[in-house]
């Protein structure tokens, strides 16, 4: 015997989430209870009963998301028109009619300018700080009211002024989204999917004419770019000095090489031994272990540090090395070749898929089969050749050096070859864009120096 009938209204919201209304049929048909809405009575002990609830149920949840993707769609295109009104930062204000324009005082407009500006020169978002320190200088945030208060500067007030694009007239919506982190200072927390993660800046939505502009964008491209440079040469509170660190390279997985401060026992004896290794053995970067052998940090830097002091005692082969390759590696025959490539894969694409049509047609296994891994193994070798390609373009235009930089840095390192500081040293590997490829026992050097591709310098002594 059933209980009186339970009536809801609106129970589709809870049957929104399928893992909730199905336990909740269970209890309902154990216990006798009728369920109801405004189009009926219906008995979920009953098959038709549960037939009808279940399906209601994946309607109602399947209705949910096209709500939320209707939601998103109308964000976007909102963005997109440049009518998403977005939090703005210290600098900048929204007026009574939903314009944004600049601070109206003027004090706030020269404190950033004058961060970029100051970080420009320094070159580091610490001496940055420690100059406005220095000058008593503070910086304009804004509390939680959006009122506008001067606080002493920290870095991380620093780095937010100098990553948000904002400044220079640009504004972006959708550049992030949470999920679980690739790194977790705490393991055990019960929160797991919390970290925010950005998002490829391909995917960023520009809302267009949304901010003035504060700064130029040349000069905000510069920031971005004086930022990347550190935290790819970041020492990571390193206590060693590294002369090849973000110069050196695994041949065998293309991965960078990390230096570390290695300890070794003998006789009972602990001693440092500095080393490089390529990144690729390390676990949390790849399944797959790189097999590259460990190289002393001492060894290798004295190998490649005299193969480099040799070249730069004759300044002029450089220059002679660099016409040699600026006519060798012309962008135009690169960019011929990759479109030769890229329609090949085009053909064999779509004769990929006549193949898979024909099988559907025909039946025949044994003529796909074969087919099939014919056309495959071409696809493969032409991604590889593809890859190649656009490798070999991106480093002809990478290398290319600027004289006005590169003749008075030789002047230099020729006058004092053997009093050189590890800081000169740096500058030095550093305007030559010397790339060091380690393959076991045999190293390549590349970059602006007169050695051919592929001319090793054995590691053995």
């Amino acid at each position: 015997m059933t209980t009186p009938v339970s009536s809801r209204p609106g129970f589709t919201r809870l049957s929104r989430n399928c893992s909730d209304w199905f336990p909740l049929l269970d209890v309902c048909a154990y216990q006798g209870c009728l369920i109801a809405d405004g189009e009926g009575v219906y008995d979920p002990a009953s098959a038709n009963g549960r037939l009808l609830l279940g399906l209601k149920g994946q309607i109602s949840e399947m209705e949910l998301h096209t709500i939320q993707l209707r939601l998103r769609a109308g964000l976007l295109n909102k963005a997109r028109r440049g009518d998403l009104a977005l939090r703005l930062p210290v600098g900048l204000r929204r007026t009574e009619d939903g314009q944004v324009v600049k601070d109206p005082h003027q004090e706030v407009q020269s404190r950033i300018a004058l961060v970029f500006n100051t970080f420009l020169r320094f070159r580091s978002a610490g001496k940055t700080m420690r100059f406005f320190h220095q000058q008593k200088l503070t910086l304009p945030r804004r509390d939680r009211f959006g009122n506008l208060i001067w606080r002493k500067a920290s870095v991380r007030s620093i780095l937010d002024i100098l990553k948000n694009p904002a400044y220079c007239g640009k504004t972006y919506a959708f550049t992030r989204t949470y999920g679980k982190p690739k790194n977790r200072m705490k393991q055990s927390t019960k929160r797991k999917n919390t970290g925010i993660i950005w998002k490829p800046k391909e995917e960023w939505i520009e809302i267009p004419n949304a901010t003035p502009a504060i700064i130029s964008e040349e000069i905000f491209n510069a920031t971005q770019e004086r930022l990347d440079h550190n935290r790819r040469m970041a020492t990571r509170s390193s206590k060693h000095e590294y002369l090849l660190r973000g110069h050196i390279y695994c041949a065998k997985c293309g991965r960078a090489f990390w230096a570390a401060p290695g300890i070794k026992t003998r006789r009972g004896k602990k001693y440092e031994y500095p080393f490089y290794q390529c990144s690729g053995k390390l676990k949390s970067v790849t399944p797959v272990r790189c097999d590259n052998k460990r190289h002393s940090t001492r060894r290798i830097e004295d190998i490649v540090w005299a193969e480099v002091e040799r070249i730069l005692s004759k300044p002029e082969l450089i220059f002679t090395e660099l016409e040699r390759r600026k006519k060798k590696d012309n962008p135009d025959t690169w960019n011929t070749e990759l479109e030769r490539v890229n329609t090949l894969l085009t053909n064999r694409q779509k004769q990929k898929d006549r193949i898979h049509k024909a099988f559907h047609i025909t039946g025949d296994e044994q003529a796909f089969r074969r087919d099939i891994a014919a056309i495959t193994k071409e696809l493969e070798g032409l991604e590889k050749e593809q890859v190649r390609l656009e490798e070999c373009l991106a480093s002809s235009s990478k290398e290319r050096i600027d004289l006005t930089k590169l003749k008075p840095a030789c002047k230099i390192v020729k006058n004092n070859l053997k009093t050189l500081s590890f800081d000169e040293k740096r500058f030095a590997l550093g305007v030559l864009q010397l790339r060091v490829i380690v393959d076991d026992d045999t190293i390549t050097l590349q970059g602006a120096i007169p050695l051919p591709v592929g001319q090793v310098v054995p590691t053995a002594s």
